[in-house]
């Protein structure tokens, strides 16, 4: 599908962007929707961020 949509707007496939690697993002969003929606008032979700080093 992630495929699909970049293709349609003539964009290019990463090529590190495997097909296992797009389910484990789906899945892990699913976990973080998930969270989210279990939060209660006035709490927070705090995201932390790892630097992507690209070769």
């Amino acid at each position: 599908m992630f495929r699909r949509v970049l293709e349609e707007k003539d964009l290019p496939y990463p090529d590190e962007v495997t097909e296992e690697r797009v389910i484990e993002i789906k899945t892990r969003l699913q976990e973080l929707m998930y969270q989210y929606s279990t939060l209660e008032e006035g709490q927070s979700l705090e995201l932390i961020f790892s630097p992507v080093v690209r070769k």
